[in-house]
């Protein structure tokens, strides 16, 4: 995914890195993929990597732990490539939002009615976040209510949580 380059920024956080463990595996390769729009974009991580970059070039680094900052002197795309590392299918790809972007409110497309979906959550903040998961008031041709009622989870301070989607 290709993003509109008005919507690229110049400061941005990893969610997660090699150090977030799921029974997939899903995190054990975590990298930022980074492209520059323009010549002489520097690009700096907080674990001390530098870079400069030129228009259209790009470059992929390494993400041990969750909460890595990118920074960069003029706008930059970021993705997050992360896998299995070993496994011959396993890669998921993900745009990611520059901080000025984040919103307190967000909205996933994803739905789920048996159990089976997670949402993946993280918290750079120094205290708890509480997040309430909202589902849509649909009801079926019975009138019974589709989704299941809304939740709230606590995602510790700097940290992650996985969420059912419909809670089991």
């Amino acid at each position: 995914e290709v993003l509109e380059t008005s919507q690229w920024g110049t400061s941005f956080v990893a969610p997660a890195g090699a150090d977030v463990t799921t029974a997939t595996a899903a995190f054990q390769h975590t990298s930022f993929y980074v492209m520059a729009k323009d010549d002489d974009t520097v690009i700096e991580f907080s674990d001390g990597k530098k870079a400069t970059l030129g228009a259209g070039e790009s470059m992929a680094h390494l993400i041990a732990k969750k909460g890595t900052t990118l920074t960069s002197t003029k706008p930059v795309q970021v993705d997050l490539v992360t896998g299995d590392m070993g496994s011959t299918y396993e890669l998921r790809w993900y745009s990611l939002l520059p901080t000025s972007d984040w919103k307190n409110s967000y909205f996933s497309p994803v739905g789920d009615t048996t159990g089976g979906l997670q949402i993946y959550l993280y918290n750079p903040n120094s205290s708890n976040l509480q997040v309430s998961v909202k589902h849509a008031d649909d009801v079926d041709y019975k009138g019974s209510r589709v989704y299941p009622e809304d939740y709230s989870i606590t995602v510790p301070a700097k940290g992650y949580k996985f969420t059912n989607v419909v809670p089991s």
